[in-house]
Order: structure tokens, then C-alpha cells, then sequence
């Protein structure tokens, strides 16, 4: 009996690893051929100076054409937020995030962004499983840099997170946690049934 609840939770580890995994891949249209790419989800400006960034869809397929929408909590920052990508095109549009010129030093800006959209093949139609990011622009005060134009936050200094530019979600440290929770259940079973 002992064995088989072993193997049990053994087998709950594995699905839940898999599950995470597969959470953590990119997203993709339900057929594998639209692509989003961002330049980069992080930027470091100065105080007043607009962080662009570079989204560009691409449609991966011969047959299947998409009309697309983006938008995040400030609509107006994108340079458009509709268009429609025709079978083997890309298409590139910027987003732009302004910073005030009295933002202090480490401020903060962050977006969430979600694609949307309809694909198009022949007489079928249906919408795509929407696509979701996040960019971050951190305000970095000219005088914190160095010769290289560096803000040393790359190291952790003058970093209140430790070091990074945006703390961030790792998978693996859901899984231990998870784990141990398990095991600190399993004990407290155990104990119950003595």
C-alpha cells in the first residue's frame, strides 16, 4: 500500500514538471505559424526619454492570413493597433512608453501587452489563443552612470531587488515549493494516521 502512494506522488511531480514546462514555452497561434517577437522586454532611458520597442508578427504559413490587435494598459503607445498579415508577411509596429523628466532614479514602468486576432484559410475562420507579454522600462538617472553609459544595476548595485533589471517568475522555484509543500502534507498524513 505504501509503494503505490509512493509511486502516486512520483507520478503527480512528473505531470506537474511537464505542465510547467509546457506553460513556460512561447505562445502560438493554434496552427504554430504566427510569431510575435519583441526586441526586448526591458530598456533602461533616461529621465524624459521615450523606451521603443520593436514588435514584429510574422505569418509562418502559405495558406492563412491574420487580422491582428494589440493593446495594453495605454492604448495610444503603439504606432498601430490593428492590421492584417497576409500569408509569408511580417509586419513591425513600435510601442512607445514616455518617461517624465522628473521620474527619479529606478522608476518603474511596466506594460502588459495581448495580441488578439482572427485567422483567415480558405472559407474557415476562427480566433487565435491570444498572446501575452510584458515589457519593462527602468529610468536611470545620468548621473548614476558610468564611462560606459553602465548603471552598475546589472550587478546588483543601487539595485533594491538584488540585482536585474525586474525581478521575475521562475518556474523551478514554483516546482521546489510545490514539492516541499507535499512533502510537509504527506508528513502531517503520516502523523494523522498513527
Amino acid at each position: 500500500m505504501e509503494g503505490t502512494k509512493g509511486r502516486s506522488t512520483i507520478i503527480f511531480m512528473i505531470t506537474l514538471f511537464l505542465v510547467l514546462n509546457i506553460l513556460s514555452m512561447p505562445v502560438m497561434a493554434p496552427d504554430g505559424n504566427l510569431e510575435i517577437v519583441v526586441d526586448s522586454t526591458s530598456k533602461e532611458v533616461s529621465p524624459g526619454e521615450d523606451a521603443v520597442f520593436l514588435w514584429t508578427a510574422y505569418n509562418n504559413d502559405t495558406l492563412t492570413s491574420y487580422d491582428l490587435s494589440v493593446s495594453s494598459e495605454e492604448p495610444l503607445e503603439f504606432s498601430e493597433s490593428t492590421f492584417t498579415l497576409e500569408p509569408g508577411e511580417s509586419h513591425t509596429i513600435t510601442q512607445t512608453i514616455e518617461t517624465s523628466p522628473s521620474d527619479e532614479n529606478n522608476t518603474y514602468y511596466f506594460r502588459h501587452v495581448k495580441w488578439e486576432g482572427t485567422w483567415y484559410r480558405g472559407m474557415s475562420s476562427g480566433t487565435i489563443v491570444p498572446i501575452e507579454g510584458v515589457v519593462s522600462v527602468t529610468v536611470i538617472n545620468n548621473t548614476n552612470l558610468d564611462e560606459n553609459g553602465n548603471s552598475g544595476a546589472e550587478n546588483g548595485e543601487d539595485d533594491d531587488n538584488g540585482g536585474g533589471s525586474t525581478p521575475g517568475f521562475e518556474p523551478i522555484f514554483l516546482l521546489a515549493a510545490i514539492f516541499v509543500i507535499l512533502i510537509i502534507l504527506r508528513k502531517k498524513r503520516r502523523k494523522s494516521r498513527d
